[in-house]
């Protein structure tokens, strides 16, 4: 019956990924545009900047998760039993973790819509643009649910890859008024 569950769910969590994937880039075209030509462009740069990016926040979040249940960690009573703490600033922190938590996941998810995007751009005429999208969602999906290269390779390269290009674009400079762009 676990294995029917599993199954279950990961077909759920694909299917919803591909329609995440599919609303995004139907939501948001001019700004999956720019994140894709990114991934297309500069595919490498994209990968160190995003596989640098994840090292240092996971780094970081490790620090922080270790910081904030410190004093839990330490609190004993005489019977060297753990008590809980009761200090506000470890809920605060936890929020401010949270927070940036899902700010990250909105950054990677908007890179794999992108890159979604760019295999359906590759795939072509297939119909609609709606259907070709649909098409590389669904393609990237499978490539990542193959066992071992999918799940070990590919996938960590398209989450710091998209990662990388949506940074380059959400922190991209943007000429000053009056000026033009060349």
């Amino acid at each position: 019956m676990e294995i029917v569950s599993s199954s279950l769910f990961v077909f759920y969590c694909g299917v919803t990924s591909i329609a995440l994937i599919a609303v995004l880039n139907l939501l948001l075209p001019d700004r999956m545009d720019r994140i894709r030509e990114k991934l297309d462009n500069h595919l490498l740069r994209s990968f160190l900047l995003g596989l640098a990016a994840v090292v240092l926040l996971v780094g970081l979040g490790l620090l922080s998760v270790y910081l904030v249940y410190l004093p839990t960690a330490h609190a004993k009573d005489a019977n060297g039993n753990f008590v809980g703490v009761t200090s506000p600033f470890p809920f605060f922190l936890e929020l401010i973790l949270i927070l940036i938590a899902l700010t990250l996941v909105v950054i990677a998810t908007l890179g794999v819509s992108a890159a979604a995007n760019s295999i359906s751009q590759r795939i072509g005429g297939t119909g609609s643009a709606f259907h070709s999208l649909s098409l590389g969602a669904l393609l990237l999906t499978l490539a990542c649910l193959a066992p071992y290269l999918g799940w070990f390779v590919l996938a960590p390269f398209i989450l710091c890859s998209g990662f990388g290009a949506t940074l380059q674009v959400v922190f991209a400079r943007r000429p000053a008024a009056g000026t033009h762009a060349e």
